[in-house]
């Protein structure tokens, strides 16, 4: 009886092998990828695998870093070019989740580092639109920002790790134009001025914890009508100003390396 089972199973198995190789990356007669695909790396570890139906990716898919990690976990909406995402580091760590509409980014996307959620920016058809978000260790907002078509708009912020402001720049179509205001902690103005067309323009004034002007800077287009005053400012104190009228970080820059977000 063993000997028959045996003998069965030898001439069955290839076949059952055979069959189940016949149903990966296979297409129609029309050239049209149909059921489960699995990709591999020239080292011959795989880098993806999940199915089509008439050549578009359905259900479950995952890709895969060449050393084996996980690099990516989507699921494909059924009936629709929608997939919900999970995006891995080379050390399977998650570092980005979201959704994408056809290749591109849409709806709400969350950067992490080390499970702990440091930024959030919006999509809508793959252009940033809406608010954006970076996250002290806290919790609390580090910075917050607009965006209209792509290009920031309306008034970004920066914050304390205590929550409180630290900055406000108005941006018009992506270029610092308006109001730029810069606070202590304990909420006193810091800085005030004005930025026209991205560039410094009128009167910056500058004043201590108590409210009390120190100095004032005039600008016409950018260029410092009164350097004699900077030439008794202390360096380490015009560098502060200086770095106070810089840019507010844009999250997508650091979707590969989230722990950069916070850094000077």
């Amino acid at each position: 009886m063993k000997k028959l089972i045996f003998l069965l199973l030898s001439v069955i198995l290839p076949y059952a092998f055979l069959a189940a190789q016949e149903t990966v990356n296979k297409t129609d007669a029309n050239g049209h990828k149909q059921g489960r695909w699995i990709g591999k790396y020239t080292s011959r570890t795989i880098r993806y695998e999940g199915s089509f139906t008439d050549d578009k990716p359905v259900g479950e898919w995952k890709r895969f870093h060449e050393n084996g990690k996980i690099k990516a976990h989507l699921y494909h909406s059924p009936n629709t070019d929608k997939a919900s995402a999970e995006l891995f580091d080379s050390n399977g760590v998650r570092y980005a989740k979201g959704n994408y509409k056809g290749t591109v980014k849409d709806s709400t996307w969350n950067y992490y580092n080390n499970l702990r959620l440091v930024g959030q920016e919006n999509f809508s058809n793959g252009i940033k639109n809406g608010r954006s978000l970076t996250f002290y260790e806290n919790g609390n907002p580090a910075t917050e920002s607009n965006w209209v078509n792509g290009m920031l708009n309306g008034v970004s912020r920066s914050f304390y790790p205590s929550g409180k402001k630290k900055m406000e720049i108005m941006y018009q179509q992506g270029k610092r134009h308006g109001l730029n205001l810069v606070y202590y902690e304990s909420g006193q103005t810091e800085i005030t001025g004005q930025f026209n067309n991205d560039q410094s323009d009128g009167t910056w004034k500058f004043a201590d914890e108590n409210g009390k002007v120190k100095y004032e800077l005039k600008y016409k287009a950018g260029v410092l009508l009164n350097p004699e005053v900077v030439d008794s400012i202390q360096a380490n104190e015009f560098k502060a100003f200086d770095r106070a009228k810089g840019r507010l970080k844009d999250p997508e820059d650091f979707s590969q390396r989230p722990e950069e977000y916070l850094r000077n």
